[in-house]
């Protein structure tokens, strides 16, 4: 996974962008001073458009968040 580059697919689906953990769900910095950083997982079979599963990766530490409900 390539932490520092932010990519759009054909379908428009973000790739990396920043994650402002602005409920604070996440220990560490919110807002712009958050180091995280949001994946959208593939959607599932018969799923229309990118859904609500997320990977969030702290881009300090490297720990890694599991979401199914964004």
């Amino acid at each position: 996974m390539n932490l520092s580059c932010i990519y759009v697919s054909l379908n428009n689906i973000r790739w990396g962008i920043p994650f402002r953990n602005r409920e604070g769900d996440l220990p560490g910095a919110q807002g712009d001073g958050s180091p995280y950083r949001e994946y959208r997982v593939a959607p599932g079979t018969g799923q229309a458009g990118p859904g609500p599963r997320r990977i969030v990766v702290n881009t300090e530490t490297g720990e890694v968040y599991y979401s199914w409900t964004h």
